[in-house]
């Protein structure tokens, strides 16, 4: 979650994860999907950080060496900033912001430690922005809810026509699973 103090409820319910499926997910205690799906990382996600700072912005270092900031108020799709933060075929095995958010540290696979200076609106943000990633946080979490319950809903529709024996059950059920999923 955002480390930031002050933040309302909601936002300490936010949690991020990465993996080994080149994917990092934001996630919310009170949805049983994710909110968002990064698949931006070129290898596994070794690590991730949120900043302690801006609510908004996190780092995540891959396989690759790539350190990629977010800022999720600029962007749900495209890092903020992309680093080449190790040599060749070193891998990021551990990401740390400094306390004032002002820096990153790279811990990579062959055991050295890189400090990357943060550019100025990455490190310190605007008043604005924490109204604005909130905001953004609570439609995403209002939409994941709504597909929940649309979701509840087909499964529910589905136990009703499965009791009449309804051959065409199964097409019917996998499109309107497909469709929820969207």
């Amino acid at each position: 979650r955002p480390p930031i103090k002050g933040l309302p409820t909601l936002m300490s319910e936010l949690y991020l994860t990465c993996s080994f499926d080149w994917t990092t997910k934001l996630w919310h205690t009170k949805t049983k999907k994710p909110l968002c799906t990064f698949e931006r990382c070129r290898d596994y996600v070794y690590d991730i950080q949120w900043s302690p700072m801006h609510p908004a912005i996190f780092a995540t270092g891959d396989g690759n060496g790539k350190l990629d900031i977010w800022n999720l108020n600029k962007d749900f799709e495209l890092p903020t900033q992309t680093i080449q933060a190790t040599e060749k075929d070193r891998t990021i095995s551990k990401i740390a912001f400094s306390g004032d958010g002002q820096s990153i540290a790279v811990g990579t696979s062959s055991g050295s430690v890189k400090m990357f200076s943060l550019r100025e609106e990455l490190a310190n943000p605007a008043e604005e922005d924490a109204k604005q990633f909130y905001e953004s946080i609570q439609a995403r979490i209002q939409q994941a809810s709504q597909r929940q319950n649309d979701q509840m809903g087909l499964e529910k529709m589905g136990r009703r026509y499965a009791s009449n024996n309804n051959p065409y059950l199964g097409s019917i059920t996998s499109v309107l699973n497909a469709r929820a999923d969207r």
